[in-house]
């Protein structure tokens, strides 16, 4: 029995003896980064993003420096702000001559029957509002709500002129990890209500200029959010520039405007620099949340999360099912080895989970290493799965919808100059200084045609199909007249 006993006893204790911390080699197929690297021999993904995003960020060319005025340290992403990240952003404090802007009142009235009604029914209608032109007369509690905004919408204007948009990330955690950081809490839609709210205002009014001024102001904040990465500030970014571009369309298709007026509007719409690619932002920030996330967990021992665990081919996975994601989507070229690994492990991924495997995963110690292995890729993959397919429509619809918004002003100017809508869209070449651009989806041409009433202008959409131009009932995007 002792010559049985000593073996078994001394394999039991290689397998389930603590293995201690996991190791991860640093290097691009892995970690991706190489540095900095932080004394426990990390990599401090914080300070790479902080460094590469903050180059060049100056307190008199940062945005988020006006708009801290408004919204002060919550913009940070927490109400207790730290000196270091105010130190990141060239400042001393947090500004403290504060702007208001503050939210639409929800009125009560006999169609609302609760809070939450009230509330969609407002936003309802400052929607609506940002679409055509409105009066002050029609809605005095609107013209009230935007004249008690005024400061803050001039601060809003200081920052849309400001190139640049950086708040840093940081961590209060004794090991920091980005999933812990303080994000960037940058308010909902109360900006695009306002200002496209104001346009249409000016708009009716006759005040062509501000109007024009509000409608930019609205991209270039929208343009200016997307330079941060983080995933919630990208979904405002896009909400930010889909406000802009349905007042954009209503300025450009509306009559009110005569000819150079018109023609001011298309040059500047010309001119705005392109949205920040979202998939760009989320193909490294949300790559390295994961990243950062495994390191973590590979640096605390026990819970079958330690040693016996072979990190570096984690990591490797995930770094080769993210390139093909990205590839994909880009249309770039994949190897067939990339793209059928990658197919392999997303056909595993979707396989329902054995309990007995998930058992032997967790308990089998270093003996059970490969399994382990592939156990906690499953898991974690599960956890934090990048979603990219939303991001990569959204900035198709976003680059076509400001192509339709340019078009329609185009077709605005020929029918002042022509007295009817040209015949075809090859008609507008002078105007526009070029051919139409192509529809994003698909590449094929812009559907249009003249109607008894003016005319309608579309794309197909995410789907592909032409559906009309019914944008209310189908995915086209679509711009009629009058």
């Amino acid at each position: 029995m002792l010559i049985l006993g000593a073996p078994i006893a001394a394999f039991l204790v290689w397998n389930y003896w603590p293995a201690g911390e996991g190791h991860i080699t640093i290097g691009y197929d892995t970690t991706r980064i190489t540095g900095p690297v932080r004394p426990d021999g990390t990599v401090d993904y914080i300070a790479y993003l902080n460094n590469k995003l903050g180059h060049g960020v100056t307190p008199e060319n940062n945005a988020a420096i006006p708009l801290l005025k408004i919204w002060g340290s919550a913009l940070l992403g927490s109400a207790e702000y730290s000196p270091r990240q105010v130190e990141l952003l060239g400042l001393k404090s947090v500004p403290s001559d504060r702007v208001a802007l503050n939210e639409f009142p929800v009125p009560r009235t006999p169609e609302t029957s609760g809070p939450v009604d009230r509330e969609f029914a407002s936003k309802q209608l400052l929607d609506s509002l940002c679409e055509k032109p409105w009066s002050a007369p029609e809605h005095p509690e609107v013209v009230a709500w935007l004249n008690g905004n005024a400061e803050g919408l001039r601060t809003l204007a200081e920052a849309a002129a400001r190139p640049r948009f950086f708040i840093p990330f940081f961590s209060r955690q004794a090991s920091p990890s980005l999933m812990e950081c303080n994000v960037p809490a940058v308010p909902g839609l109360i900006v695009p209500r306002l200002l496209g709210a104001r346009a249409m205002l000016r708009l009716s009014e006759g005040d062509i200029a501000s109007a024009q001024a509000d409608v930019l102001t609205l991209h270039r904040l929208a343009r200016l959010y997307g330079q941060c990465p983080d995933l919630v500030v990208q979904m405002l970014a896009i909400g930010v520039e889909n406000h802009a571009l349905k007042t954009s369309t209503a300025l450009a298709t509306s009559s009110r405007l005569n000819k150079g007026q018109m023609t001011s509007f298309l040059a500047a719409l010309a001119n705005l620099p392109p949205m920040p690619d979202p998939l760009a932002a989320l193909e490294e920030y949300e790559r390295f949340v994961y990243l950062d996330c495994v390191g973590h967990l590979a640096q605390r021992p026990g819970r079958g999360l330690d040693g016996s665990t072979d990190w570096d081919y984690l990591l490797r996975q995930y770094n080769l099912f993210w390139d093909v994601l990205i590839a994909r989507y880009r249309k770039a070229d994949i190897s067939a080895k990339k793209l059928q690994a990658a197919r392999e492990m997303s056909e595993w991924l979707g396989q329902p989970e054995e309990r007995f495997v998930a058992f032997v995963a967790k308990w089998g110690g270093r003996a059970a290493r490969g399994l382990r292995t592939k156990w906690t890729t499953r898991a974690t993959f599960r956890i934090i799965t990048p979603v990219l397919s939303t991001y990569s429509e959204s900035g198709l619809r976003m680059a076509q919808n400001l192509t339709l918004a340019q078009v329609a002003a185009a077709l605005s100017i020929y029918r002042m100059q022509h007295n009817a809508y040209p015949k075809s869209l090859d008609d507008l070449t002078s105007i526009l200084g070029g051919p139409v651009p192509p529809d994003s989806f698909g590449g094929k041409a812009l559907i249009y045609r003249v109607t008894d009433s003016g005319c309608i202008l579309y794309s197909v959409g995410p789907n592909g199909k032409d559906d009309g131009g019914d944008s209310a009932k189908t995915d086209d995007l679509a711009v009629t007249f009058p």
